[in-house]
């Protein structure tokens, strides 16, 4: 029987790991579409639940969006972790900053447009 590690990410030994491996990444796809469909749903960005029907462009976005911006879906333990821990360090770094500019956003700078 093949590891969890290598039926997930190795090379595929034979056929029917093949299988098994797209099997599990389909029914991966519907979990995570059923569950960010009722969460869109109970917002009101979804006009309803069937998740048997083909997505429009724009709600395979909106979906996709919500998915990827939920970093603790799909990211590994370890990367979720520094992920966490720079988010930390980024905005203990902003106060500061908004004590330079007397509480306000810092200030972006001008750029003046060419004439020709």
């Amino acid at each position: 029987m093949l590891s969890r590690n290598a039926q997930l990410n190795g090379p595929v030994p034979n056929p029917y790991a093949a299988i098994l491996r797209l099997e599990r990444m389909l029914h991966r796809s519907m979990e995570v579409r059923e569950r960010y469909q009722r969460l869109l749903y109970s917002r009101g960005q979804f006009t309803d639940l069937d998740f048997e029907r083909c997505l429009t462009e724009d709600e395979t976005a909106v979906l996709h969006n919500e998915w990827r911006n939920d970093v603790s879906e799909w990211m590994t333990r370890d990367t979720l972790q520094n992920y966490q821990d720079l988010v930390k360090k980024s905005s203990a770094g902003k106060p500061a900053e908004r004590k330079k500019n007397n509480g306000s956003a810092p200030k972006k700078k001008h750029i003046r447009k060419r004439t020709t």
